[in-house]
């Protein structure tokens, strides 16, 4: 369809894969397909899918590639198709946790994005090709595909002219250039804060320490970022570190890491409150604080491992 944003990555190399804790990143040197719904990847003439051996590698297997073609059709979904293999979103409404299906921005000139959501084209019908919709290729858009130095895309809008009848009067809101009037203010502010909260995380699992660096395909380094939960345990492992130890204070937690060395949490709980005040959740809170510190301080001293530790615990 020519009227889409995906247009312009056709000829554009995918520039590394992102693995966002439960969605995926293509980057092209710029623009960025977020997909929320993992897609199928074939390479090698073999098809996999999340959790199959080799998913990984196969879309890392792809990186350095340039897309030779783009595909949106009710029988394909969404398809980026590569000289060696293919990504194609076309879920399945098991496989669907969220509004959208997909989105795409940071195309070079252009302030807009795209996002696809079921029940909106090239979702809103059965999962089986349809003859009025075909494959896009360089060979079929007026569209100078060698990139200039600075690698901006220049691309040359098609006049109406140009247009079959068949893609003149095939319009959908779902692949239009989202941009103005386009969205309403509540979807274009939800959007924004996704892909905000999805850099912030890279961030901080930057900044913590956290991003996993693992060998890929050809040499490649793939990069996955760490789960809320570990994030979380990073952050409060700065703030125990980061309090100033004091004599005075340290005497107060004699009978307070007894308890907590020989696993009685509810004691330890009880006797943080008595020694500090606080309501129960401060409480909690501020033992969990001292367990991290004792775990890393005082190791041998435990009665239990770390594994068992909370087993039977619920706060």
């Amino acid at each position: 369809m020519t009227d889409s944003l995906l247009l312009a990555l056709i000829g554009q190399e995918m520039t590394s894969v992102i693995f966002v804790r439960d969605y995926l990143q293509l980057d092209f040197d710029g623009p960025r397909l977020s997909l929320f719904v993992w897609p199928q990847v074939t390479t090698d003439a073999q098809a996999r899918q999340i959790g199959d051996p080799g998913y990984r590698d196969s879309l890392c297997s792809l990186i350095g590639h340039p897309v030779r073609a783009i595909d949106e059709n009710p029988g394909t979904g969404l398809a980026l198709h590569f000289d060696s293999g293919s990504i194609v979103a076309n879920p399945d409404p098991s496989q669907l946790e969220g509004p959208e299906i997909a989105m795409l921005n940071g195309i070079a000139g252009s302030t807009g994005w795209m996002v696809w959501r079921p029940g909106e084209f090239p979702f809103d019908g059965p999962r089986e090709r349809h003859s009025h919709t075909r494959r896009v290729s360089s060979q079929d858009l007026p569209i100078a595909h060698a990139p200039r130095p600075d690698r901006t895309l220049m691309r040359k809008e098609p006049a109406p002219s140009d247009l079959s009848p068949d893609m003149a009067v095939r319009s959908s809101p779902a692949t239009a250039l989202q941009a103005g009037g386009e969205l309403s203010e509540a979807q274009a502010e939800r959007d924004a804060l996704r892909r905000e909260l999805g850099d912030l995380r890279a961030h901080l699992c930057l900044a913590l320490g956290l991003l996993r660096r693992e060998p890929g395909p050809e040499g490649l380094e793939v990069l996955s970022v760490a789960s809320d939960k570990e994030i979380l345990a990073a952050v409060r492992r700065l703030i125990v570190d980061a309090l100033p130890p004091e004599a005075d204070n340290e005497s107060r937690w004699t009978l307070i890491d007894d308890e907590i060395l020989a696993g009685r949490k509810i004691a330890a709980i009880q006797r943080i409150r008595e020694e500090f005040g606080g309501s129960l959740h401060d409480a909690l809170d501020t033992l969990v604080q001292r367990y991290d510190q004792l775990r890393r301080l005082r190791p041998d001293q435990f009665a239990q491992d770390a594994d068992t530790y909370w087993e039977g615990f619920y706060s």
